[in-house]
């Protein structure tokens, strides 16, 4: 169900045996990693998100942020942002010894069960984005934000070019 490797990007040719540098064990089918500052952070099936040493792959600590995990781990703002299947989005500080969950929230659909959540958050404008079977959801100061609302016109900083278009469609759309 998936493991962690690092392998040394040199060679030609069938390098299994002669490049890896390291392997864990973490039953992490679905997520990708996060590297940051010589740490490597990945969310496994069952939604604990793991600290890897990236040199040598030694296991640092891991915090759980549900019960199923899928999304990967997006960096932003000094924090680590991370999703879980059921519901929980999870906004973590890090320190010397491991995570601390700054905020966690739980999202639901209109008829009050969990809204799954499959995806990773997007970092834009200020805000975190984040889909769900059941909406999209902009996290994050509103007076912050470049967006602006449907129908009115965006006009770019001096020097950072043209808009040719903007489009939107919905993930999903029932017809």
């Amino acid at each position: 169900m998936g493991a962690v490797v690092a392998i040394k990007a040199t060679g030609r040719g069938n390098v299994t045996d002669t490049h890896e540098k390291w392997r864990s064990q973490i039953s992490a089918g679905f997520s990708s990693p996060l590297y940051r500052e010589g740490r490597l952070y990945i969310v496994d099936n069952s939604a604990n998100l793991h600290c890897l040493d990236f040199s040598n792959g030694r296991h640092l600590w891991d915090f759980n942020i549900g019960t199923v995990g899928k999304g990967s781990p997006v960096w932003a703002d000094g924090k680590i942002f991370v999703s879980e299947v059921n519901g929980r989005f999870h906004i973590l500080g890090l320190n010397a010894t491991g995570a601390t969950s700054l905020d966690e929230e739980r999202l639901t659909t209109p008829q009050g069960r969990y809204a799954e959540i499959y995806g990773s958050p997007a970092v834009a404008h200020g805000r975190i984005f984040l889909t769900t079977e059941s909406g999209l959801y902009a996290l994050g100061n509103p007076a912050f934000s470049q967006l602006q609302e449907v129908g009115e016109t965006f006009t770019p900083e001096p020097g950072k070019g043209e808009i040719a278009m903007i489009h939107s469609v919905p993930a999903e759309v029932k017809m």
